[in-house]
């Protein structure tokens, strides 16, 4: 009755207020929109005016600053006190970025940008004749100075400076005049402006009746809100609940009934309190209560909004699982009166979620299983591979006619492109898998270069080709990176493009294509007069398996598999491959590798040791060998003998960390990996964490396990030999860690004897380099040791002492490997794996019966060996 009352006897004011209001505006917005734009025409030209004292200022500072700049250049000349260039950058900093200032300023002047243009060579000039006078000598500089260059230059400047100034003077007078011309309108109009606040002040009364009319709208506003916002709730296609501050239902929309319906079909509980004591909300996967002040409902009526996946509600033998959402609501005096929750039935999509968890289980079960199935097949190829390369390397290098040497040569060829092949394969599973590290140590890309040169030299010769590899002057002479990854990188680009080019030559050229502080974009191009590639292949040259052409293959040989892992590997470090060629012209493929700059104790300390590694080569080394084999210690003593070491054993980890407790120096660790009491993963955890030393480890396994030398890298290993080991390759590692060059030092031996039916000492002769009495003492060890641990190894098969045959078996494997018992190591390796995966007595007795007699028989015609070599 009141709003009808006023809206009655206001509707007569209403028609007057309307008519005053409408006539102020008539008047009042016509004078408002010129005084606006006069305002806007005043403020802009008071920003012409600023900006003009400011380039006139920045100018003055421009002058100033050349002046302190010669006058500091003539001080530091004539006494030679460093204080005078103490803030020499800075100045010269500050009087290029004031002319970008002048120029940006002056952007709307083409005038003044064309003096500035002009004006700036001078500058630049100026500061390099400034900077060329403090480098030169002292006699040199003050001659400079009086030549009068330098003035010359600065009363060019200051001429110029001048003209630009005079510019602005005029243009500040101009803009002074129009800004007090249009203050003055301004004055005029906020005069008006004044007059017409006693009509604005009448058209306050109009408020009385906007709220009247507000009132009315609002009210019929709130009842259409109303009305919509519980259509709202019933349609959103999730739950909805609101509790009262004692946990009562207040509302619930329709999924959220529909949802409760399916375990409660007469009805939900209304009150929280009483449906947990039912027992019926539970933690999903448990059987236990949900406590009720974890419930998001809960927690949102004492102020806290959450969120939870893991509800259960149960029904007899009905459940189904919820997410919930809660968040408190406030009344006007901001007092919790509900808690508003949004659920979910998430049953299915958890149900999803496990079935997800299993395929991605099953999934990664599979990858690793390939891995598994790639590191052994690995394994099983690279041993008769070995063996294959090995032998037939001592072929060739017996007397044979020239029939022979041309089958000799031929094998050995295809067996080294089989061993690139299984190479490339493998880095790609390790690349897939995501196990390919990178490291970070300082290297210099000059001297990396040069090895490929030589390495690479050889291959080029034979074809008559020409290698050249260049590195420009501007590169850094040191760049932090990974150096392996980026000479496997360059020898496969190079080779490749040797391997294709029959005339002409190869040419690598390296330049530092972008640098700042913190690293260095090197580009390498490597070109060739080779076949080339047509247009249509390039976008696929880089994909595996994949060749230029069907004939590629057939002709050059190669799996396609060179370029990918190129590709990945420079990708990896964060860089980029391309190609450019024309079909029978040649290839050009370019390399661009961002680099971490050294610091300057990078560099200090790169120095430091690339001086004590020069010397390295010429010292008596002091090798550890931790290695529990009695035949592995013999062996590796000898070896390491001949090569003029001085060498100490340890039988265990154990022992090794005592002999480096007790304070011993030694240069190099050989850490065998499986040894009793401590084996080579703790011994060398406890040297780099414990002790602290960083002797280099290098670890020897007869594992070749996919991950296995990343994981002695983890642990703090240095580098990584599978046994059997050769004496060069040994060699080369050990001055590889130590920073020599051991290419000239590396030596094979022929055989002396011819290899019988079970056993084969040729790797023990090439390995004491022909040394009869040496193999004699290591085949006697042998005979004494083998049947004491064939003997052990029975008891444990018998007694089913799983873990003693698991170390019985592999510490026997790498003595009857040494030996060149080839099927009995096979066995024992199986007897090992079986062991490891808990297979029984009926099991590893048939393997253990078969491994006895091949021993006893290598042992009898071992025996046989040594008498007649006792005879002789």
């Amino acid at each position: 009755m009141l709003n009808k009352f006023l809206a009655s006897g206001s509707r007569n004011l209403k028609i007057k207020i309307l008519a005053s209001l409408g006539l102020t505006l008539v008047l009042a917005l016509p004078i408002q929109l010129f005084s606006l734009e006069l305002n806007k025409d005043l403020h802009e030209t008071q920003d012409l005016v600023s900006h003009t004292h400011e380039v006139m200022l920045k100018l003055e500072d421009i002058n100033t600053g050349l002046t302190v700049l010669e006058s500091n250049t003539r001080g530091y000349v004539i006494s030679r006190n460093t204080s005078f260039l103490a803030n020499h950058s800075e100045l010269k900093i500050s009087i290029l970025a004031k002319l970008a200032t002048i120029q940006q300023l002056t952007s709307d002047n083409p005038s003044q940008q064309q003096k500035i243009d002009q004006i700036r060579p001078y500058i630049n000039a100026k500061v390099k004749f400034t900077d060329s006078t403090i480098k030169h000598d002292e006699q040199t500089g003050i001659a400079m100075i009086s030549s009068g260059y330098g003035k010359q230059l600065m009363d060019t400047i200051r001429e110029q400076l001048k003209g630009i100034e005079q510019t602005e003077i005029d243009l500040l007078q101009q803009r002074m005049e129009e800004s007090e011309e249009l203050s003055d309108y301004v004055n005029i109009i906020n005069i008006i402006t004044t007059l017409l606040i006693v009509l604005v002040i009448l058209a306050a009364v109009v408020f009385i009746f906007i709220d009247i009319n507000k009132r009315e709208i609002l009210e019929s506003e709130l009842r259409e809100n109303e009305s919509r916002l519980k259509q709202f709730f019933e349609a959103l296609p999730i739950g909805i609940t609101v509790r009262d501050a004692a946990g009562d239902l207040f509302f619930t929309n329709k999924q959220g009934r529909d949802t409760l319906h399916k375990i409660f079909q007469d009805g939900p509980t209304h009150n929280l309190q009483q449906l947990v004591k039912d027992h019926r909300v539970i933690k999903a996967g448990t059987d236990e209560l949900y406590p009720l002040e974890e419930m998001p409902v809960m927690k949102a009526l004492t102020g806290s909004s959450s969120m939870v996946d893991n509800i259960e509600i149960r029904n007899h033998d009905n459940s189904i699982l919820l997410s919930e959402m809660a968040s408190p609501v406030y009344n006007s005096q901001q007092e919790i009166v509900y808690a508003i929750a949004a659920f979910d039935d998430i049953t299915n999509r958890k149900k999803e979620e496990f079935e997800l968890k299993q395929a991605k289980k099953a999934a990664e079960e599979s990858s690793l299983a390939k891995e598994r199935f790639l590191a052994n097949m690995s394994h099983e190829i690279r041993t008769p591979m070995n063996a294959i390369l090995g032998f037939t390397n001592l072929l060739h290098r017996s007397p044979l006619d020239a029939e022979q040497q041309q089958f000799v040569e031929a094998i050995r060829s295809s067996g080294e492109n089989l061993l690139t092949i299984i190479n490339d394969i493998l880095d790609v599973s390790k690349i897939q898998a995501g196990m390919m590290q990178l490291e970070e140590i300082p290297f210099g890309l000059k001297p990396l270069f040069e090895s490929l040169q030589v390495l690479l030299q050889n291959s080029a010769h034979d074809k008559s080709l020409k290698l050249t590899i260049n590195c420009q002057e501007q590169v850094p002479w040191l760049l932090i990176g990974d150096p392996v990854r980026l000479t496997q990188i360059m020898y496969n680009l190079i080779q490749n493009a040797i391997k294709f080019t029959s005339k002409g030559g190869v040419s690598v050229d390296a330049r530092v294509k972008e640098q700042d502080l913190g690293q260095s974009w090197i580009e390498i191009t490597v070109s060739d007069t080779g076949i080339g590639i047509s247009q249509d292949k390039l976008d696929s040259i880089f994909e595996r398996f994949s060749q230029a052409t069907t004939t590629t293959t057939r002709e050059f040989g190669g799996t396609g598999l060179g370029l990918t892992i190129v590709k990945s590997l420079i990708e990896l470090q964060g860089g980029k491959i391309s190609i450019d060629s024309v079909l029978g012209k040649g290839s050009i493929f370019t390399v661009l590798l961002p680099y971490k700059n050294a610091s300057e104790n990078d560099l200090i300390l790169y120095s430091e040791q690339s001086h004590l590694e020069a010397g390295t080569v010429q010292l008596k080394l002091h090798v550890l060998v931790a290695e529990d084999n009695l035949l592995n210690q013999k062996l590796a003593y000898r070896v390491l003998s001949d090569m003029g070491f001085t060498v100490e054993i340890a039988s265990n980890g154990s022992e090794a960390v005592e002999l480096l407790k007790s304070g011993k120096h030694f240069d190099v660790i050989l850490m065998d990996i499986q040894m009793p009491v401590m084996d080579g993963y703790e011994a060398t955890s406890i040297i780099r964490e414990q002790l602290t030393i960083d002797i280099p480890i290098m670890a020897m396994t007869a594992h070749a396990m996919s991950g296995e030398k990343e994981k002695c890298i983890a642990f703090g290993m240095n580098d990584y030999l599978s046994k059997p080991f050769k004496a060069n390759e040994l060699q080369s590692k050990i001055y590889m860690l130590l920073g020599a060059d051991a290419a000239s030092s590396e030596t094979e031996f022929s055989p002396v004897v011819p290899a019988p039916t079970i056993y084969d000492l040729s790797y023990l002769i090439n390995m004491s380099g022909g040394n009869t009495d040496f193999v004699k003492e290591m085949v006697n060890l042998f005979l004494t040791h083998t049947p004491i641990e064939l003997d052990k190894l029975k008891q444990a098969v018998e007694g089913e002492q799983l873990a003693q045959v698991v170390e019985t078996a592999h510490k026997l494997k790498s003595s009857v490997a040494m030996m060149g018992i080839k099927s009995m190591a096979e066995g024992l390796s199986q007897l090992e794996k079986r062991a490891k995966i808990s297979s029984g007595l009926n099991t590893l007795k048939p393997l253990y019966e078969e491994v006895a007699r091949i021993g006893e028989t290598a042992i009898d015609e071992l025996v046989t060996w040594s008498k007649a070599e006792i005879e002789a």
